[in-house]
């Protein structure tokens, strides 16, 4: 599934989704609008949508909408925020072709600690 994301400018940021569920998810979320809806071709029913929120500060990861839209859709907060830094409006994955994601790595304590096995002797 093809999902995208562009710098708007003035604070305002555009999101494209093909996946079914994360459309479902992001419109539970007021802030973020479904500005459109994009339908197949022959009529087979809701192909994608795109979605419009505007993001002030703080821009910290965990801390703002832009680094949910980012996790959800799989791209790196902190090349999303070079976007907005350079003000640049190319979209993300033209910017950052698909293999670019970086995973995230998390401090060891919010890993969930292995079940303890018993050694045979």
């Amino acid at each position: 599934m093809k999902n995208d994301l562009w710098y708007a400018g003035e604070g305002f940021w555009v999101v494209y989704c093909e996946d079914a569920g994360i459309i479902t998810e992001f419109k539970k979320i007021k802030a973020l609008q479904e500005s459109a809806v994009y339908f197949h071709y022959r009529g087979k029913g809701k192909h994608a949508s795109q979605f419009k929120f505007q993001q002030g500060e703080p821009l910290e990861r965990g801390k703002c909408l832009l680094s949910y839209v980012c996790a959800r859709l799989h791209f790196d907060f902190s090349a999303a925020l070079e976007l907005y830094r350079n003000n640049d409006s190319t979209p993300y994955l033209e910017k950052y072709p698909v293999g670019f994601y970086q995973l995230e790595l998390f401090p060891e304590y919010y890993l969930a600690k292995p079940a303890k096995t018993r050694s045979r002797q």
